[in-house]
């Protein structure tokens, strides 16, 4: 298995994957670790260069955050062309959520309308937040 900053290399440096795409992971400062999930995510955002959405943040699933970050790893955001392989995809999503014990995931939206945390046209942005950590995988593209 990869560490977190080689998965963090593949992914911004992958020929497939248009647009940009980054994968982030962060330890909490102590102030942080006892505060609510969306909390953790506007702190990560925040302290990753892009904006908070406080409330606007969507809990869902770890299923269903498997299967969107999924989808966002296989198909860009401003033409729905193929970036990775089904199988390539599954992969890197669930080695992304290996790195973090019983998270909470939260999105910005899908690809079909978000809430914005950065000036692209486009963006889709997927954080785990555990009590100690919290990472990111963002997508954004432009048309």
């Amino acid at each position: 298995m990869r560490t977190f900053e080689e998965l963090a290399v593949h992914v911004a440096n992958h020929p497939w994957l248009e647009g940009f795409v980054s994968a982030s992971m962060v330890t909490l400062p102590i102030q942080c670790q006892e505060l609510l999930p969306n909390a953790k995510a506007d702190w990560l955002s925040s302290n990753l260069g892009y904006g908070m959405l406080g409330d606007k943040w969507q809990t869902v699933s770890r299923e269903r955050f498997e299967e969107q970050l999924m989808v966002s790893l296989k198909l860009s955001l401003a033409y729905s062309v193929e970036m990775l392989p089904p199988e390539e995809a599954a992969s890197v999503a669930k080695e992304f959520l290996e790195f973090f014990d019983s998270p909470d995931y939260l999105v910005n939206g899908t690809q079909q309308g978000w809430n914005p945390i950065t000036k692209s046209t486009m963006e889709t942005a997927y954080v785990v937040v555990t009590r100690t950590h919290a990472g990111m995988f963002l997508f954004e593209d432009e048309d």
